[in-house]
């Protein structure tokens, strides 16, 4: 299963929590765009490859938890 590209959509979004998951794939680009967004939770997933630029793009107050890769 991968992030599903209709929540891009959502540009008020303010919490995306897809910690524990089993997500597969890459992190979408599109994440950097959510201007409100206060947490972002990614944390105990498969994803693969970088991290997109984007993200450095969110605001300083955002709570971001990568954490680390499910065993």
């Amino acid at each position: 299963m991968v992030i599903p590209d209709h929540l891009s959509s959502l540009s008020k979004l303010v919490n995306l929590s897809l910690g524990v998951n089993n997500l597969t794939g890459t992190i979408p680009a599109w994440i950097g765009n959510f201007s409100s967004l206060y947490v972002l939770s990614l944390y105990r997933n498969y994803f693969q490859g970088s991290i997109p630029g984007g993200l450095g793009r969110l605001s300083r107050g955002t709570d971001l938890r990568e954490g680390y890769p499910q065993a």
